[in-house]
């Protein structure tokens, strides 16, 4: 029985996403780099631990409230959509996923408190607006997801919170730069949640979840994908343009291969292998261009 609630826990956390999370702290970090800070790897590895700490929590959390629509869900592509599917398989009781999502919450806030030494207080406001934000997702009243607001909160916390509260660790001040390197991965992030509603989308609108694939269907639905990853690289290259980051971040843009593959796939899309090498890819997209600036941000620096 405790090994089965071990491999819950690790499931509950979705550890298949949590990289999602580290790379936007990178790209805060080498966006203070580049900016002529000296790199504190104890700050910064503390730093990497509480986002991560935070996104499982919110993940977990997200499996609390979505009991009633993944419970319901038949066409998911385990593991990238549907939730962990820990609770249906009773690998944890709802109430032992909540001290979990409870406890990963509090050690990214004791991260948090430990770094506002380097960051100052402005830290404080940016970790508060991340625990808003990852309550709020999911958790009603507000359950953003469920409100075609879940790609704009993914997006802001990981495309802005998480990089320039990164920047702040390094510097002590915030900056414009920081919140334009984290723009264009702000974007393909939210294009992989999107990706994942499509096998979600019946279960979804059963429930009562009204993201954006559920209120425009598959066939709108791609295009808002398609304006989505095509805003994210153009933004990276006007960004360049604007003087906002070095030109080196364009070593990012091969990774836009991923990109034209998973809209190969979202376009063929009609049974659940195409459906999961889209998620993949434009999660593949996301990760791989994500790094790629950071590390042109570090090389430029």
């Amino acid at each position: 029985m405790g090994r089965e609630r071990l491999q819950g826990a690790w499931l509950a956390t979705r550890p298949q996403f949590v990289l999602a999370s580290v790379v936007p702290a990178l790209i805060g970090q080498g966006t203070a780099v580049y900016d002529g800070a000296s790199y504190d790897p104890v700050a910064g590895t503390l730093t990497i631990i509480g986002v991560m700490a935070i996104h499982a929590g919110a993940n977990a959390f997200n499996d609390c409230h979505d009991l009633g629509s993944d419970s319901i869900n038949r066409d998911h592509i385990s593991p990238f959509s549907g939730g962990s599917r820990v609770l249906q398989r009773g690998l944890l009781s709802l109430p032992q996923q909540r001290v979990l999502a409870l406890v990963l919450l509090a050690l990214g806030a004791l991260c948090g408190l430990w770094l506002l030494r380097a960051a100052g207080a402005g830290l404080l406001w940016l970790g508060a607006g991340g625990m808003f934000l990852a309550w709020a997702y999911s958790a009603p009243p507000l359950r953003l997801s469920a409100r075609g607001l879940g790609e704009l909160t993914v997006g802001a916390a990981f495309g802005i919170l998480v990089p320039l509260g990164s920047y702040m660790v390094m510097t002590g001040e915030a900056a414009w730069t920081a919140v334009a390197a984290g723009l264009p991965y702000a974007l393909l992030i939210s294009a992989v949640l999107i990706a994942a509603q499509f096998p979600d989308r019946l279960a979804d609108e059963r429930s009562g979840k009204r993201n954006w694939i559920v209120r425009l269907g598959p066939e709108k639905g791609r295009v808002l994908y398609l304006a989505v990853v095509v805003l994210a690289w153009t933004s990276l290259m006007a960004m360049v343009g604007l003087s906002a980051m070095p030109a080196l971040v364009l070593i990012a843009l091969p990774a836009g291969v991923f990109s034209l593959l998973a809209l190969r796939s979202l376009w063929a899309g009609h049974d659940s292998a195409q459906l999961k090498a889209a998620v993949q890819n434009t999660i593949a997209a996301a990760l791989a261009g994500g790094l790629a600036i950071s590390l042109g941000l570090i090389i430029a620096a």
